[in-house]
């Protein structure tokens, strides 16, 4: 796992490159490379955090053995293994890493027959020196992170961070995208950010230089597998469960200490059930809330076996908010639950552990139909159920609206728009600004099309969410899964009408901060009524508050001109 930048120039400063180097530091503090060329005007910057094969020998940019192309590349490739074994007769690797059988994949079957073999997560840049083509990559659910941006005299950018681009130019607010945000709490949902100009690559898609020009597709393979409807719901099952134990398993693959996120839900409970057996101590983190009412610490504690290694990370409302407010020294964009910056906090401590990998349960929920609201599913707009109708009224209408037609086509929305991707951005920032390295396994290529191409049936039904998860734990630990999971929600409405009213009132009315209320006049403005409803026993629209505090935390801690 690494930090990627790419210039479409040569012209960079010595300032800015050191400005550059400093903001991919947390992400790669193993390593640094550097690579430039004049004749076709390409800089290339890399900073390693080593998982696989540590050696020196592994950093990048990593040139092909024919010296014709290079690569610079963030993520892990899972089937390293299978991969290389299609290598054999071909090349002689020379180091253990996946980066080489990566580029030398490319090198010889091409990029897209290559893109669709890996089970992995990244983002690349892959440059051709011999035919002066450039290709930016990024994996099938946008994992890992990459944006790009078009300077006026550095050309085309990428990165793995925004704040790199803006140490090399003044960035200006995106205010439709922040409108979006705070009427709707749309997020990531679209290939722009919060910062006009500055897009990300959309998952599954590549971007392309060839003969000066850059073009933009789509390298997805169709999750379909034919073979699967034939068979019975019994005989997916036990393939399921199969295919999930050599996920589980093959996400352990490093050179270096691995933790696993555990709470007492089937997704990270399913996980350490698979490596149990395999792994003779398990280092476990789970998070926990003072109010006892609010934690299942108990649960998490009552499923482990001797010998486990849980660290309950407990947290107050005071902590908390305190969390949120210098959260931005992590997160370069506003976030959609407090619960973001409460794992920065915890990436933080499993820094401290000496720890570089973490498995996390992320995306099961979309993978395998989790939502609640599947189970209810009607076809409406998703955008008018976001948020107090009277907020829709006085501000605006969203400018792309979703209108799924089926279940299905509502489940595809949550992970290439709605979901998915905000909380991959949430989670990728929160572990790599502390050095780890998170992996999410249920995004795995063979699960995806394994789960894709059953009958919905299968995952949900009017009891249950997730059904086949379920049946999976219950054969691997006898245990009751179908039996509703605690509800670790941080308690936001309390704590807003309790412990966070005064630092809400003070951070809305402070005379030195950039109101949000100046730059869209509403009157009454929306804000003023859910303010005052916290004071009383009315329902109160605390994710609307939530969003307009922590936009006004997030845009007090930009420069914007």
């Amino acid at each position: 796992m690494c930090g990627l930048f790419f210039s479409e120039s040569t012209l960079l400063t010595s300032r800015q490159m050191i400005a550059v180097k400093n903001h991919l530091k947390h992400r790669g503090p193993d390593g640094e490379g550097y690579f430039e060329d004049e004749s076709i005007g390409i800089t290339a910057i890399h900073s390693r955090l080593a998982i696989q094969d540590i050696d020196s020998r592994s950093n990048q940019p990593f040139f092909s053995q024919d010296g014709k192309s290079f690569i610079i590349y963030n993520g892990e490739i899972f089937n390293k293994v299978e991969l290389s074994q299609s290598l054999r007769d071909k090349v002689e690797l020379h180091t253990t890493s996946d980066t080489e059988v990566l580029i030398e994949m490319i090198r010889i079957f091409g990029l897209d027959v290559t893109l669709n073999r890996i089970n992995g997560m990244f983002a690349l840049i892959y440059v051709d020196l011999h035919e002066n083509t450039i290709v930016a990559a990024r994996d099938q659910f946008g994992i890992k992170p990459l944006y790009f941006y078009v300077h006026p005299s550095l050309g085309m950018l990428f990165s793995s961070e925004i704040e790199t681009l803006q140490s090399l130019t003044n960035l200006t607010l995106n205010h439709p995208i922040l409108r979006e945000f705070i009427y709707f709490g749309l997020v990531d949902h679209s290939d722009e950010t919060f910062y006009e100009n500055v897009m990300r690559l959309r998952a599954g898609s590549l971007m392309e230089r060839r003969d000066g020009k850059w073009t933009n597709r789509n390298w997805l393979f169709d999750p379909i597998d034919k073979t699967l409807p034939k068979l019975k719901y019994a005989d997916y099952l036990d393939k399921l469960d199969y295919l999930l134990g050599d996920v589980m398993r093959s996400s352990t693959i490093a050179d270096c200490s691995i933790a696993l996120n555990l709470s007492s839900g089937v997704d990270s409970q399913l996980i350490y059930r698979y490596l149990a057996p395999f792994q003779s101590q398990m280092q476990l983190h789970t998070v926990s809330w003072e109010d006892s009412q609010y934690s299942e610490s108990g649960l998490v504690k009552n499923s482990l076996r001797a010998g486990d290694l849980l660290q309950e990370h407990i947290f107050t409302a005071r902590q908390v908010w305190e969390l949120v407010q210098k959260s931005f020294e992590i997160q370069n964009e506003p976030y959609t639950s407090p619960f973001v910056a409460v794992w920065g906090e915890v990436y933080r401590r499993i820094h401290d552990t000496g720890v570089k990998v973490v498995l996390d349960g992320s995306g099961a929920d979309e993978i395998f139909f989790g939502y609640s609201k599947y189970q209810s599913w009607t076809s409406q707009e998703f955008w008018r159920f976001n948020i107090d109708g009277s907020y829709n009224e006085i501000a605006f209408e969203p400018r792309i609206r979703y209108s799924p037609k089926s279940l299905l086509e509502s489940n595809i929305l949550d992970i290439k728009f709605l979901k998915l991707p905000r909380s991959l951005r949430f989670i990728d920032k929160a572990s790599m600004a502390n050095s780890v390295e998170t992996r999410v396994p249920y995004l795995s290529r063979d699960i995806w099309v394994t789960a894709r191409s059953v009958p919905v049936e299968w995952h949900i039904d009017s009891n249950h969410t997730k059904k086949s998860l379920r049946a999976c734990l219950q054969k691997n630990s006898g245990s009751n899964p179908f039996a509703s999971k605690w509800n670790t929600q941080i308690p936001l409405q309390e704590w807003m009408k309790t412990s966070w009213r005064d630092p809400l009132n003070a951070l809305f009315s402070d005379p030195n901060k950039i109101s949000l209320l100046d730059i869209w006049q509403y009157e009454p403005h929306p804000l003023t009524k859910a303010l005052a409803q916290l004071d009383t026993n009315a329902k109160t629209n605390t994710n609307f508050v939530w969003r307009m505090a922590i936009a006004t935390l997030w845009i007090n801690s930009k420069i914007f001109l």
